[in-house]
Order: structure tokens, then sequence, then C-alpha cells
């Protein structure tokens, strides 16, 4: 590619990366503005491929923009596939913000005004994305490149990663089965823009007939491939096909482009709450009590499970009643009493561990 810059040699941006969260914190003057960027990197780790970029902001720096005129900063696929574009106009201002950019008033999505009354000075540009909808289709090293007078320059790459999840244990789902805020089922429709022909798939702790009934197919049973009914779009299940599940034990700041099912609602927690009062109070076997725990390991919640073992062995004689393996990868063992049975013996600690008791 051709060097692009001004009289200064300098490009007339860089690219930064990518992040979750921007805060923009007004400090009076707007030369004194300051951002507060979280999860700024270069590498964009996904369970899923199409991988929508709406809860990402890209972050450019941008030098001189009176110097340099209009261009436009694109994203390309590792196919050269362009997959978002900005046409970015700069206009002079004598008063008002040091240096402002703004979306209103433009012809068409992707345009960006840059309002500037200054020379020589770097400053932070935040793209808005959201009217572009851009989507990357699978993992790879795409790359940032900058466009004016039909010269490309590449400012930057952005990588996006596919992390491969096993399916989850029976310990690990006992582990998200006790997290109040843990999902079900999570639902994913993937369309063609052009005839709207779409299909959708679903993962969750267990099969769903009535999802299936409805036309929701498995993601587990997804081909790799399917093509629209107009032919203009090939839909690729690979990565959803894979992975689509790993979402269900993620609790999400910003949601991808799937819809969430929770695993438990208010009413059910209450109800929950009210069984294991009624339980206790009826002093019940040992027994009785795992069985319900076991049913309901929304009980368990507190100790931060990663995974949940029941009646786990212990050498060849005995058995534990629960094991839990905590997000700090720490081993918890619990054992569960009457409620009447004394812990402490007379005048000594009791012999055996001390016991949970419930």
């Amino acid at each position: 590619m051709d060097n692009i810059s001004s009289k200064t040699n300098v490009p007339p941006a860089a690219f930064l990366g990518a992040c979750e969260r921007i805060n923009s914190i007004s400090r009076g003057d707007p030369i004194a503005n300051q951002y507060n960027i979280l999860g700024l990197g270069k590498v964009i780790i996904s369970y899923i491929f199409p991988l929508d970029l709406n809860n990402f902001k890209l972050v450019f720096a941008i030098f001189d923009p009176l110097n340099h005129g209009p261009f436009k900063i694109r994203l390309l696929s590792p196919k050269s596939k362009e997959i978002m574009k900005f046409d970015i106009a700069v206009l002079s201002v004598e008063k008002g913000p040091v240096t402002e950019t703004s979306n209103s008033g433009l012809s068409k999505p992707g345009d960006c005004l840059i309002m500037s009354k200054e020379n020589t000075s770097w400053f932070i540009f935040i793209p808005e994305i959201s009217n572009i909808n851009p989507t990357v289709e699978e993992p790879g090293c795409y790359r940032v490149v900058l466009t004016k007078d039909e010269r490309d320059l590449c400012i930057g790459e952005l990588i996006f990663a596919y992390a491969k999840a096993p399916l989850f244990s029976e310990p690990q789902i006992a582990a998200i089965r006790s997290n109040p805020l843990a999902y079900k089922k999570v639902l994913i429709t993937i369309k063609c823009n052009v005839c709207q022909d779409q299909i959708r798939a679903y993962a969750g702790l267990e099969k769903d007939g009535k999802e299936e009934a409805r036309g929701v197919v498995w993601y587990g049973d997804l081909p790799e491939t399917q093509k629209c009914k107009c032919g203009k779009a090939e839909f690729k299940f690979k990565y959803i096909r894979e992975n689509l599940h790993a979402l269900l034990g993620k609790v999400f700041t910003n949601k991808p482009e799937v819809s969430f099912t929770k695993l438990y609602e208010i009413a059910v927690l209450e109800e929950i709450s009210k069984k294991l009062s009624a339980l206790l109070n009826s002093e019940p076997e040992e027994e009785v009590l795992q069985k319900f725990i076991q049913e309901n390991p929304i009980l368990l919640e507190q100790f931060s499970p990663k995974e949940i073992f029941y009646k786990a062995p212990i050498l060849t004689k005995n058995k534990t009643d629960i094991v839990i393996r905590n997000q700090k990868n720490e081993l918890l063992l619990i054992e569960l009493e009457k409620t009447n049975t004394l812990l402490l013996k007379k005048r000594r600690w009791h012999s055996s561990a001390i016991s949970t008791c419930y």
C-alpha cells in the first residue's frame, strides 16, 4: 500500500483497538474532556460466529483533520471483503468545541463529520456503528484500512478468535443451575437481508419439544451450510453448531445478538425458599435434604460453584454429601447433618471436619 501522510508525515488516523464500554467525561472546557475506556484491545474472542459487532466500539486517534481533508476507514476480512466503511468529512469552525464528531444531518449510514478549529492535534474518535450493523462471519485477522485519494494504508489489525467450548458435564450443569442469573435456553436467528429467509436455532440445558414444534432447530442438528431462498446468502453454521451452548454459562453485560430465557423467575425463587423453610422445620432425614438440594442447586449459589458433585467417592469406602469446585478452583466439602446434631462434643472439638448444617 502507498504511504498516505500530510506535510507533517503523519497519517490521518491510527487504530487503537476495540472496546466493550466507553464513557465520555466532561471537564468543562472541551479540551480537557476525557474518556474512560474499558477492555481496549486488538483481539476479540467469541464463542459463536457470525458475530455482531454492535456491542463493541472501535477507537481511533485522528491527527490534524483540517490538513488531511476527507478520507475513508474500512474493515476488511482476510479475503479482503469489506465488513464496514466510514466516510469521514471535515468541517472547519471558528467557534464551538475544539473538536467534535457528529452523525447528524448526513446522507447515509457510516458517514461521519468532524468539526474542528485546531490543527496538529490528536483526538479520540469513536464512530457509531449501530446504524451499519456490521457482522464478522468467521474468525481471522481483519485489516483496518485508511483510504484517501484512491490510495490505501493499513493502520492496524483486529483479530477475531474462536473459543471452542466443550459440552457441559453434569457437575457443570449443576453449577449453572445454582446461578440465579443463569439462562436455561438461548435462541439465535440468522436471516438473509434480501429475501428475509431465516433459520432459528436454540441451545439449552435440555431439549425443548415446544421450540422444535415451532420450527426452531436444536443447534447440534444444524447443517454445515444452507443457502437462503433467493440464493444470494449462504448461512454457515459450523461455529453455532459447535458452540451455541457455551452462552448458557455466561452472564453478559452487553448481550450478543441472541435471545435468552432465564432459568429462574422471582416467583420460582420465592417458592424454593418457602419449600426449604418448611422442609427444615420438619427435621428431615439427611437423604431427603440431599435430594431437595440436588433438585434445587440454586441453594448452593453462595459458594460460587464452577462444578458441583453429589455423593463423590472418597477412596473406596466413603462418599461425600456435596463437593463444590468454586470459581477460584478451591474444593469445598459439604456434609449435611440434622439441625439437632451437635458439632461440638464435651470438652473438645468434634473429631471429624466441621460440617455444614441446615
